[in-house]
C-alpha cells in the first residue's frame, strides 16, 4: 500500500530539506572564503546531508500536506 499526497506540489518537509542542502552549500562556501580553508568535497556532502535529514525530520507537515493511502 503506497502512500502519496493528493498533489503534485512538495510537501513541506520536501521543500524544507531542499532548502537545507541549499543552505549547507552556501555554509560551506562560506566557510571556505571567511577562513581561506578548503573544505573536502565528502566533508561537504557530510554537512549537507545531516542537515539536509534533520530538517526534514523536524519539519512538522503542513495542514495542506494531505496523505493518502492508496
Amino acid at each position: 500500500m503506497a502512500n502519496k499526497t493528493q498533489t503534485l506540489v512538495p510537501t513541506s518537509k520536501v521543500t524544507a530539506g531542499a532548502v537545507a542542502g541549499a543552505v549547507a552549500a552556501l555554509v560551506v562556501w562560506v566557510i571556505e572564503i571567511a577562513a581561506k580553508i578548503n573544505v573536502p568535497g565528502y566533508i561537504a556532502i557530510a554537512i549537507s546531508t545531516v542537515l539536509t535529514f534533520l530538517t526534514s525530520y523536524l519539519v512538522p507537515p503542513a495542514d495542506r500536506d494531505q496523505v493518502v493511502s492508496s
